[in-house]
């Protein structure tokens, strides 16, 4: 994949998530404005257990289809009916247990809302395959199409919903028709099929790898739903709710980012990685390129807290502002962490992908359960303690992989990070707070830029004009193909 095509996917991977997060995001808005913190902290509960639920989908064997070089019309399949077997049993084992987890909680309703909300797994696993397939051929402007119709009208819908007085019944909704729209649009658009068989070689094959990552997703998805279970266990519904808006607020670009840099990296990293000089030199271009654009975007998010959150949610929700500070510092290391994450998955390292994963996570949740202690504020401050030792011990092991060394890797983010943060102190220091909430937002945000871009210009100078001359070069080579192709047909 040259340059080129290595921005046109991730624009089109960015704009799929940003703008489906975006649309996300108003509907949140509005949502917020309509319902109770605790009726984001009630389904956030049981979407912990939904996600973790999801994982035994959406896991391991989507990955060892994409890592696989030329995957088969029985691999497909199998992994198909593999994903339709186990959502279905998923579905009747959180059926079962739903009032078991609504007592623990003491909230009667949300075993009637489990029940209903789980269903989303079956659905889930009817386009999974499809999705993945989309991903391997580099289909993303038919992805971002697909994930931004099927935002718009499940969040239009909970909108409406929530204004007949649904309540915590329209964020269900919104789930279910989310995951409903994907699926529909994906079997109306997408000319693959499964037959019906299912091959146990296909699937034993698959597995040695895709069982690894499978597992290595479960105990993913268990450490970060435990943030939120511990939340909603040691604090309050009303402290989860907070959180839950904090964190919907940064994973706007935190989620948008990772997700871009996995759809496209993964598959990129996966077709070379027989070329260790080669994976090598993407890897570090790719630290570089996402450390320029990470760091200064949550700098100045941590800058505008205050009257951002005031602004979209009112004083309301005022106790979110320094939740999603704090989770901006975890949002700058989160998607360097994919970057390493996906070298060990592109190379077929499942077992090891599996062990580290496993023992990051372990040791994680451990500190995280010894800071409970502290309050919320210093479980925040130990999810960024934690995500900087995850990122630490990520590149050693990629140090170990492909030769790009701990010192080099850390030696291309370090100047960033530290020009960024030292531009964030120095931009507070100006007074614009007696402002209105959006001027002010937009003031720091053009101060705080321009004196990035001059500090990198003074300081790093060939950095920048590397990573501007490569957005020009990819952007002038995606318009000449434009013009060929207006050429031909004429």
């Amino acid at each position: 994949m040259n340059g080129s095509s290595y921005v046109n996917n991730i624009a089109w991977s960015l704009f799929q998530k940003f703008g489906a997060l975006g649309i996300a995001f108003i509907c949140n808005i509005v949502l917020a404005r309509l319902l109770m913190p605790e009726d984001f902290g009630a389904v956030a509960m049981l979407l912990i257990f939904v996600n973790i639920s999801n994982s035994f989908i959406d896991g391991g064997f989507g990955s060892a289809l994409i890592q696989k070089k030329e995957p088969t019309e029985d691999d497909y399949s199998t992994i198909f009916w593999w994903n339709i077997s186990i959502s279905v049993l998923l579905v009747v084992v959180l059926y079962l247990t739903a009032p078991c987890i609504a007592d623990s909680y003491q909230m009667p309703i949300l075993a009637e809302i489990l029940r209903v909300i789980s269903f989303v797994l079956v659905i889930n696993a009817l386009s999974v395959i499809q999705l993945n397939i989309l991903r391997k051929t580099y289909k993303f402007k038919k992805l971002a199409i697909i994930n931004i119709i099927a935002t718009s009208a499940s969040s239009g819908v909970a909108i409406i919903c929530a204004l007949y007085g649904w309540g915590v019944w329209s964020l269900v909704v919104r789930s279910i028709l989310m995951q409903f729209i994907t699926a529909t649009i994906v079997w109306c658009t997408t000319q693959w099929i499964p037959k019906l068989q299912f091959c146990y070689r296909s699937f034993k094959s698959l597995g040695n790898f895709g069982g690894m990552i499978l597992l290595s997703s479960l105990v993913e998805t268990i450490y970060t739903e435990l943030q939120g279970l511990i939340i909603g266990k040691a604090f309050s519904a009303r402290d989860l709710g907070f959180y839950t808006q904090a964190k919907k607020l940064e994973e706007v670009p935190t989620s948008s980012l990772s997700y871009a840099i996995n759809q496209v990296t993964f598959p990129l990293f996966s077709s070379i990685q027989d070329k260790k000089d080669e994976i090598k030199s993407v890897v570090s271009k790719n630290v570089k390129f996402i450390s320029f654009l990470v760091f200064p975007l949550y700098s100045i998010m941590i800058l505008v807290a205050q009257p951002l959150i005031t602004l979209i949610f009112t004083d309301r929700w005022a106790d979110s502002i320094p939740l999603f500070q704090i989770l901006c510092y975890v949002g700058m290391i989160y998607p360097l962490n994919t970057i390493n994450t996906n070298i060990i998955k592109s190379l077929g390292k499942g077992k090891l992908y599996l062990i580290f994963q496993f023992s990051k996570r372990l040791i994680g949740a451990v500190i995280l359960l010894l800071c409970i202690q502290f309050g919320i504020i210093g479980l925040m401050w130990a999810m960024v303690i934690v995500s900087v030792l995850i990122l630490i011990a990520n590149a050693v092991v990629t140090d170990r992989l492909i030769d790009y060394s701990f010192k080099h890797q850390i030696g291309d983010l370090l100047p960033p990070l530290f020009i960024s943060i030292g531009v964030l102190y120095i931009t507070k220091l100006i007074p614009i707070n007696d402002i209105a909430p959006i001027l002010t937002i937009l003031a720091y945000s053009v101060v705080y830029l321009l004196l990035y871009l001059a500090i990198q210009y003074i300081v790093n100078k060939n950095e920048l004009m590397t990573i501007i001359s490569f957005l020009k070069n990819s952007l002038y080579a995606k318009k000449n193909r434009k013009t060929t192709q207006i050429v031909d047909k004429a």
